[in-house]
């Protein structure tokens, strides 16, 4: 009997939780606090499409519920420390800096901070570039570094505040005109979509014209006779620096030479019709390319 009632208590003891796991159990999830972004961009400047990067400054504004921010900032907390640019690529040469003190928004609190820096836009396409649209993100995501002595500290759900942001009609880029843009949540956060289209003029005179120049030169080579093929083959080289120059003129001259005084005024005819034939269609394609930047103005 006395070993029946001691196992039964030894199983009433094992039962029995120890401090602090009952509560541990009990205990609710952390509530979610929705944090409102908006974003105001300035400017848009320093496109790089080697490196995909490019710099943006405007205004970010935060809110919470009021009861919630102010226990934020009487524990010191400042909202700007809740929050990071995911896509910031130099932090060490970037800037967000508060421009305004508690803002009383209706229901809510917030507060305006000025920001700048260089960014990565990892949609860009260069498969039309430099016609194509030209894609760019601002990233924001949620990164809570809440001080140990803040009991609760809550999980933050950013949320997308498009009533008060905006983009400024100068973000429009050298060679881009601004399109439009839109901010919306995104995978952990929110993101500012910016979409510009190219000026095809400005796009054609930039990229195209100073590569229709050079090919316009080697295009005359071929008007010097077939006999001067040491003249022809130096051109290129002049003109092109460090490109390859046509494989149609070595072959001409190539050709010209095996031949020798054999070929006679029929080879060399046979030579200068080939290469206007190569010379009007390098002024078909050009055309057709003109034809088409023109069409994406």
């Amino acid at each position: 009997m006395t070993r029946w009632l001691l196992a039964l208590l030894m199983g009433l003891l094992l039962l029995v939780p120890a401090p602090g796991e009952e509560a541990k159990a009990w205990a609710a999830p952390p509530a979610e606090v929705p944090l409102q972004v908006a974003l105001r961009v300035g400017n848009v400047y320093r496109f790089s499409a080697r490196d995909k990067t490019y710099g943006a400054e405007g205004t970010l504004r935060l809110s919470a519920p009021a009861a919630e921010m102010q226990r934020w900032l009487a524990a010191g907390v400042d909202p700007v420390q809740l929050v990071r640019f995911e896509n910031l690529v130099e932090p060490w040469n970037s800037q967000i800096e508060a421009n305004s003190g508690p803002l009383r928004l209706g229901n809510r609190i917030g507060r305006d901070y000025h920001f700048s820096g260089t960014f990565y836009s990892d949609e860009i396409n260069f498969r039309s570039y430099p016609f194509g649209t030209l894609p760019l993100q601002l990233q924001m995501v949620a990164d809570p570094s809440f001080p140990p002595d803040l009991s609760d500290p809550p999980k933050l759900q950013l949320q997308p505040n498009s009533a008060q942001s905006g983009v400024h009609p100068s973000t429009n880029m050298n060679g881009y005109r601004l399109s439009g843009w839109r901010l919306v949540s995104a995978q952990g956060g929110v993101e500012m979509q910016l979409s510009y289209n190219p000026i095809g003029w400005s796009a054609l005179v930039k990229w195209v014209l100073p590569f229709t120049i050079t090919m316009v030169v080697m295009l005359l080579t071929p008007n010097l006779r077939a006999s001067f093929s040491s003249e022809r083959l130096a051109i290129p080289p002049v003109v092109l620096l460090t490109l390859v120059f046509f494989c149609e003129f070595i072959w001409c001259a190539n050709r010209n030479d095996r031949l020798g005084p054999a070929a006679g005024p029929l080879g060399e005819r046979r030579i200068e019709r080939l290469e206007l034939g190569l010379q009007l269609a390098s002024l078909a394609g050009y055309s057709l390319l003109v034809a088409w930047a023109w069409g994406q103005r």
